[in-house]
């Protein structure tokens, strides 16, 4: 009779058949601020995200979070390890909210859309969140509740609010006016994304502070599938050392580092696509292609059509629709 493995034992094997060692590879990279140093001095010029249509580069994400920290910190007098809410889907504002938060050296709070309001103040107090960044689509249930937080500012955007012009008025408008997806919101004391970018490019940059290995730089929430929903504290080095144990993936999927592109329908706030999506894009200099609604299949599949890409991340459920759909 076979004896049986332990999971331990049995993950040991699986990386020793594919040559993999126990060992996570030697790097200088140890935290967020080593990363995002490092993606912008080795992938300036290449795609770093691409969504409905419009790139942004890694020198252009660098850039636009150097603005967006400096209205966190100069502005809004924010300091290290306070709470800053990311309430989105997969746009191209999630990953400049999200290193402008890391760079100076807050906490990044990843906040489900599809949280009911009665969530969003159970979140929000736990957390301790102070500032709310949010899509005008989905933040009606934001605005019945706000008053009930300590939330002090609201940054709301648009879908196309990172576009060119024309591009962007008239992504926003179709939004807004053919679809009808955006509600009527009152917010006590709210900002544009846009108004917040341009405050801050008036700013000097901000001294950046350096972050300890294990400082926190999330907070990610559970599911809640066994109670409520509870805030897993996670640290630089274990977001950090999770990417590098990923780096055999290059190595044997043979990628091209600063020229591939990966697909990221999964939303960056679950810590799967936060992971592959954010901190593998940084090290790897690969474009990560954003698609905002997954649930949209057949405009998902439109898009998967017209976009080479070497990677995919998704789960059982969305392969099966895939497949249904005949792609």
């Amino acid at each position: 009779m076979a004896k049986s493995l332990t999971v331990a034992e049995a993950l040991q094997n699986a990386r020793e058949s594919y040559g993999l060692s126990r060992d996570l590879p030697d790097s200088p990279i140890k935290t967020f601020s080593d990363l995002f140093r490092f993606a912008a001095e080795n992938y300036a010029t290449s795609s770093a995200y691409t969504c409905i249509g419009h790139s942004i580069s890694f020198a252009e994400l660098d850039s636009l979070s150097d603005s967006f920290a400096a209205w966190l910190c100069q502005v809004e007098d924010l300091h290290p390890g306070d709470r800053v809410a990311l309430h989105l889907p997969n746009l191209l504002q999630y990953p400049v909210a999200a290193m402008a938060v890391l760079k100076a050296g807050m906490v990044l709070v990843n906040t489900n859309p599809l949280y009911t309001g009665p969530e969003l103040v159970s979140q929000f107090a736990d957390a301790q969140v102070k500032i709310v960044i949010s899509l005008k689509n989905i933040a009606s249930d934001l605005a019945k509740i706000i008053d009930q937080t300590s939330v002090q500012t609201v940054v709301l955007t648009e879908v196309a609010d990172l576009h060119p012009q024309p591009k962007r008025t008239l992504i926003n408008a179709v939004v807004k006016y053919l679809r009808r997806e955006v509600p009527k919101l009152n917010f006590t004391n709210s900002l544009s994304f846009r108004d917040v970018l341009k405050r801050g490019s008036s700013l000097p940059k901000p001294q950046y502070p350096t972050p300890r290995e294990d400082d926190i730089a999330v907070l990610q929430y559970t599911g809640g599938t066994t109670g409520g929903s509870k805030g897993c504290m996670l640290t630089h080095a274990s977001l950090i050392s999770s990417m590098h144990q990923c780096a055999w993936l290059y190595e044997h999927a043979n990628w091209e580092k600063g020229q591939s592109t990966l697909v990221v329908p999964l939303p960056l706030y679950h810590i799967y696509a936060f992971d592959v999506g954010f901190c593998h894009c940084l090290i790897n200099g690969h474009n990560t292609l954003l698609i905002p609604n997954p649930r949209d299949i057949k405009d998902f599949i439109k898009t998967l059509r017209k976009t080479p890409f070497d990677g995919f991340t998704g789960l059982n459920t969305l392969f099966n629709a895939l497949l249904n759909k005949g792609f």
